[in-house]
Parts: C-alpha cells; sequence; structure tokens
C-alpha cells in the first residue's frame, strides 16, 4: 500500500502542472454534481422509521393534519367588529389573489346559501342523521296533540314579522323532524365559544375572527413555503400598520417548519464558522505561518464535496440536518493531515513516510468510516444520511491526505519552533499523580450515576419552537378554551368504506368518554359521515319505524289539523314526499357541499 502511495506521489511531482490540472478539473466536476444535491429540512427525517412509524407518517401525509393554517384576526379593547371582518377580507383577498399559488383555500366565511344548501341536504338524506334516541323523540312528535301543537306554533310564526324567513323551513317539515338530524352536525362543533357574524367565525367576545388555509405545498418543502411566509408576514405588517387596533397573526405546522428550516441553515453555517476559526486559530499558533493550515483543510474539502457529489448520484437528495451534524468530521478528517505534517516536520524522507503512515492513516479511516456506516442500519433518515456522508468524508480524507499532503507541503517551510502545544504534548501526564487519583475517583463516581441519565421522549423538544410562534399557538389554544393536551386519532382501512366504520365506531367511544366525564370534549365526523353498511342500517330503521299506517295516520292528522288553520290541502307535500322517499346510501363526495 505504501509503495502505491509512493509511485503516485512521484508521478504527481514530476508532472506538476497536470497535477494541478486534474485537481482543479475534478474539484469542479464533483462541486458542479454537489450542487444539484436537494437538501432536505425536514425535522420528522430524524424520527426513526418502521411499520407502525411509517404508517403514521402515511396517515399524517394524507390528512395534512400538520398543514392547516389558522389566521387569527385579533382586536384591542373598544374596537368596532365591522373593522374585524374589514381586515380579514382584506387578507382574505390577498390570499386569494396575490397567493394563489400557495393557496389550494381560504375557509372560514360561510355563503348564505350554505345555510339553506346544508338543511336541504340533511332532509333529503334525513334517515342517514337519526340514531335510536332520535327515533324515540319523533314517536311522541307524530301524536295528535303533539301535531297540533306543532302546527299551532308554526301558523304563530308565519303571521309575525320573521314569518318571511321560516316560511320553506314550516312547510316542508311542520314536525321539525329535519332539527333532530342537523343536531348532528352541531357535534362537529368543539364547545360553544364561535358565533357567526357577517358569516365569519367570531369569538363570543366579539375580539377574534378565525379561519383556516389550506397551503399547496405540504410543510417539509420550506424552500417554497419560504416565499409563502414572507409575502404573508409583508402584508400583515403593512395590514397592522393601517388598523391601528387590529392585529393578524397565524399559525400551523407549515410555520414551524418553514421556522427549523431557517434555524437549521442558520446552525450549519454557526457550526461550521465556529470549527473552522477554532481550528485554524489552534493550527496558526502551532505552525506559525496563516497558509497552512488553511491547506490542511484542503483534503477535508475535496472530501467532503466528493461525499455530496456521490449522494446526489446515489439518491438526489440529503438531509440538512445530517450536514449540519456532519461540522464534527472536520475535527476527525483533520487529523490525517496533521499526523502527515508531524511526520513531515520530523523527517523529509517521504518513503520513510509513506512507509509508517500508509497503513496506520487508512485503517483509522477504515475502522471511523465503518462505526460512521453502522448508523445505515438505524431506521431514521437523517442518521441514515449522516452514516453515509460520514463514511466516504472520513475515507477520502485519508486518500486525499496522503496524496495532497506530501505534494503540497515541503519539510523546509515548516517551522521548527517549539510551541506551547509541543511542550504540552511532551508531558508525560501518567507521572502526574494528582491528575490519575482525580480521574480514577471520577470514573469511580460516574458508575453510580451513569444509569440515572434519562432520555427526552417529547419529540416536540425536536422542533425549533420560536417565543413568537408558540405565543400564538398558547393563545389559540386560549380561545378554543383548551385545559389539556389536544389529541388527534386517525381512524383507517384498506378501503374508505372500512376507516368510515372504524371511525363510526372511534365516535361510539369518544362519547363514552365523554358521558363518563373522562374526556372534556371532541369533534369527530364519526356521527355524520357514515359507512356505507351504517348508512344502510339507519335506512332500514326508518323504513321500519315509518309503517305505511303510521305514515298514512300522520298525513291525515296534519292535513285535518291544519286546515283548521286555513292551510291548503298541498300545503305540506313536501313533508309528505320526505316520508314517501326511497331512501339510498350516500357516497363521501355527497357530503362534500
Amino acid at each position: 500500500m505504501s509503495k502505491l502511495f509512493l509511485k503516485l506521489y512521484q508521478f504527481l511531482d514530476g508532472h506538476k502542472g497536470l497535477a494541478l490540472t486534474i485537481a482543479v478539473l475534478y474539484l469542479g466536476l464533483m462541486s458542479f454534481l454537489a450542487t444539484g444535491i436537494q437538501l432536505e429540512e425536514d425535522i420528522t427525517k430524524l424520527v426513526p422509521s418502521g411499520n407502525d412509524q411509517d404508517l403514521l407518517k402515511t396517515i399524517l401525509e394524507e390528512s395534512k393534519f400538520s398543514d392547516k393554517i389558522i389566521f387569527r384576526v385579533k382586536a384591542e379593547e373598544n374596537t368596532d367588529r365591522d373593522s374585524l371582518v374589514s381586515y380579514a377580507n382584506e387578507i382574505s383577498e390577498f390570499l386569494n389573489s396575490e397567493l394563489s399559488e400557495h393557496v389550494a383555500g381560504v375557509k372560514g366565511k360561510i355563503p348564505e346559501q350554505d345555510i339553506k344548501q346544508i338543511y336541504n341536504f340533511v332532509q333529503s338524506n334525513l334517515p342517514i342523521f337519526l340514531n335510536e334516541q332520535d327515533y324515540a323523540i319523533i314517536d311522541h312528535k307524530i301524536e295528535a296533540d303533539s301535531i297540533a301543537a306543532s302546527i299551532e306554533s308554526g301558523y304563530k310564526q308565519l303571521i309575525s314579522p320573521t314569518g318571511f324567513v321560516t316560511k320553506n323551513y314550516f312547510l316542508s317539515d311542520p314536525l321539525n323532524i329535519t332539527s333532530l338530524g342537523l343536531a348532528r352536525l352541531q357535534e362537529l362543533q368543539v364547545g360553544d365559544q364561535y358565533v357567526l357574524y357577517q358569516n365569519y367565525i367570531m369569538t363570543k367576545d366579539q375580539k377574534n375572527i378565525l379561519f383556516f388555509i389550506d397551503p399547496v405545498y405540504p410543510a417539509s418543502e420550506s424552500n417554497r413555503n419560504k416565499e409563502f411566509t414572507s409575502k404573508l408576514e409583508a402584508k400583515i405588517a403593512s395590514l397592522n400598520a393601517r388598523y391601528d387596533t387590529i392585529t393578524g397573526d397565524y399559525f400551523g405546522g407549515l410555520r414551524y417548519s418553514v421556522a427549523n428550516a431557517d434555524q437549521i441553515k442558520q446552525d450549519i453555517r454557526t457550526t461550521v464558522m465556529i470549527a473552522i476559526t477554532v481550528l485554524l486559530i489552534l493550527l496558526v499558533v502551532y505552525y506559525r505561518k496563516f497558509y497552512v493550515p488553511i491547506l490542511l483543510f484542503l483534503p477535508s474539502i475535496f472530501a467532503g464535496i466528493t461525499a455530496v457529489a456521490i449522494l446526489y448520484i446515489l439518491q438526489g437528495s440529503v438531509s440538512a440536518i445530517s450536514l449540519g451534524i456532519g461540522a464534527i468530521l472536520l475535527g476527525i478528517t483533520l487529523d490525517y493531515s496533521l499526523h502527515i505534517l508531524t511526520h513531515l516536520r520530523n523527517s523529509s524522507d517521504i518513503e520513510k513516510l509513506y512507509k509508517d503512515i500508509s497503513k496506520p492513516v487508512i485503517m483509522s479511516s477504515l475502522t471511523t468510516a465503518i462505526a460512521f456506516m453502522c448508523l445505515v442500519l438505524v431506521k431514521s433518515e437523517a442518521l441514515h444520511d449522516l452514516g453515509i456522508f460520514a463514511s466516504l468524508s472520513v475515507l477520502f480524507s485519508s486518500f486525499f491526505a496522503l496524496v495532497l499532503i506530501p505534494f503540497l507541503y515541503k519539510p523546509e517551510i515548516l517551522s521548527r519552533k517549539t510551541t506551547f502545544l509541543d511542550r504540552i504534548s511532551s508531558l508525560d501526564y501518567s507521572r502526574i499523580k494528582p491528575l490519575v487519583y482525580l480521574l480514577s475517583g471520577l470514573f469511580v463516581v460516574s458508575l453510580f450515576f451513569f444509569s440515572k441519565v434519562e432520555f427526552n421522549e417529547d419529540l416536540s423538544e425536536l422542533n425549533y419552537q420560536p417565543e413568537h410562534i408558540k405565543k400564538v399557538e398558547l393563545e389559540l389554544e386560549g380561545l378554543a378554551g383548551r385545559s389539556g393536551k389536544t389529541i388527534l386519532l386517525v381512524a383507517y382501512g384498506n378501503s374508505l368504506d372500512e376507516a368510515l366504520y372504524r371511525n363510526n365506531k372511534l365516535y361510539q367511544d369518544l362519547k363514552r368518554f365523554e358521558n363518563e366525564g373522562d374526556i372534556e370534549n371532541f369533534s369527530s365526523i364519526g356521527g355524520v359521515v357514515l359507512s356505507t353498511e351504517t348508512q344502510e342500517s339507519r335506512i332500514e330503521q326508518w323504513n321500519s319505524f315509518w309503517t305505511p299506517e303510521k305514515q298514512d295516520s300522520v298525513k291525515n292528522n296534519i292535513q285535518k289539523i291544519s286546515e283548521s288553520f286555513g292551510f291548503k290541502s298541498n300545503s305540506f307535500s313536501n313533508f309528505e314526499e320526505v316520508l314517501d322517499k326511497n331512501y339510498s346510501s350516500i357516497g363521501l363526495k355527497d357530503y362534500e357541499l
């Protein structure tokens, strides 16, 4: 092995121009490939993978929980609520026009027609929205006395000033059975902290308006989302300046993702600069020449760029986190150059140099690379990338150090003056008894405490959480009245129908937990969006309840009683259609009003 490096050195030393040309071309090619690599800034890459973790990751990606953005318009004391609406209108218009390439939709303002549309939808599919308890109420409503009371109440509403609003609802359902189905939709709301004002969701104290933004790009694509957050925050700053007593802000996983990406980049720059600065200072002090330490970094630079280029060829992307952690490699890879320089400092015999250190340097790099390669077996994408990057960097650093250092450094240019580092390294520490006793004592004491170290199991600590974003998050939780921890539950299956069936079972369990006081409240579509099997079961229950005899009795009683109030015989024909309709199950698309 030493002969191989010696022959390579002799060839390069005899053809210096060619050697420098090859080095420049090689570095240019590797740099070109390295610049094409895509840096992934997703903090979840550090989380270990596995069957359960992969399933969870798939569910989160499909459901896009972490991508949702909550936007809040907040007013100070004595602020007109119409000003809140004006601010909300402006920011909504900006999101839908100026940021349309980043925003898939803005939800929060409910159109007027949607209220009537929701009513018609529930009435058209009424059996699906009724449960067993509802039929006990209906049984009471269809008694003759109850029918008379309902029609009398409806008649009084029709002749009142609000009659033009309630007319269609009363004529289509004089017994108000549809309201039982509409009650299922109220279960989608957590608590009663909100009201509607000018179709916006507003807190009861009329100081906050909330709406929701669906971004086009997932939270993990921080590069694209950076442009979105920058433009949105610039617009918020402009509106905040114009509305003295109103401020806007937003919260979501996307905002944390962008903040984490910025912090990761800053941390990489900071750690690398600190490492380079400290090493340069030590090396300049030791060698008393500024250019020598700079040249010492060349093998590490060549190796690092080569490693990134190979990663680009192999997988096209790499975790930015792994590159940031890779800053520790500077200290490791620089050792190889230092070993060679130390030998050159003591002897200018190149042949002896390669004979003495070729095998130790190569073996050292191999063992270190193998240790790093063990990270490939860890089920974490970021650590997997780190293992490959570190292994390649260490191997190539040893190779480039053996090739470049003897070629570029000549023993005669090196300082032979004794430095304080020489004096420190020349000490025989094994003869300093107090130091030996101190280290032995520390070791014995450590035996009693090392097992008491606890691991932080809170994955949220992986995230960088800026104070201003955390503050918004806590304020939004306060608006929602959350005194405890919010937990997201997901039902999944091999098909949509299976997932809906499981979600309905989950809904029933949560309903029981709420009644027993184990949870404060919950919001779920499990009582509204049902599987085909559950829908057909409820339709069958409807058909069993409404026997022909019962239908005829109700129709006759309604017609007889209503005539005494002056209604025509066909006034309640729409309600009769509800009773006569042949219902069938509906698909998920039908719920999307």
